[in-house]
């Protein structure tokens, strides 16, 4: 049975001695585990409410969290001879519009609110990024995701 770490929020199915394969704490243990925070896949589109994700209280204020999914897979070298390549490219204007239009496909982004408060601990971090779907799982508020899932019903 997939569940959810109460200490790391990563999605996982627990060893037969209730073990988190990703931090490898007690699933069933909750004693230092943050439970007022949990994960969510957010998309582009997904309909987010004037909350702020990390305390829930209102904010007109967005953030845009954006996560490569291309470069996080890259071994630095890679991604330096890329860096290279594109510089040449756009050094003679080579093919700059289908350059523009991979770097868009291989990007996630998401507009995220954020209160003034909670803005002084950064942007969100993405814990991961689904290439496939263009969803970004972030931490989140309890209350926040509870919002969100109202909206959406």
């Amino acid at each position: 049975m997939i569940v959810e770490c109460p200490h790391c929020h990563t999605r996982v199915e627990p060893t037969v001695d209730e073990e988190c394969p990703s931090c490898r704490k007690n699933v069933l243990d909750n004693s230092d585990a943050d439970l007022s925070k949990t994960s969510m896949s957010i998309a582009h589109s997904t309909k987010l409410p004037q909350v702020c994700h990390s305390c829930a209280i209102p904010t007109d204020r967005y953030v845009v969290v954006k996560q490569s999914f291309g470069a996080t897979e890259m071994s630095a070298v890679r991604r330096v001879l890329s860096m290279l390549v594109a510089v040449v490219f756009g050094l003679f204007n080579l093919d700059n519009d289908s350059q523009r239009e991979r770097r868009r496909r291989d990007n996630v982004r998401v507009r995220v609110p954020q209160c003034q408060t909670c803005s002084s601990n950064g942007p969100p971090q993405p814990m991961s990024v689904n290439s496939e779907t263009y969803h970004l799982t972030l931490l989140v508020d309890r209350r926040f995701k509870q919002f969100v899932e109202s909206e959406s019903a």
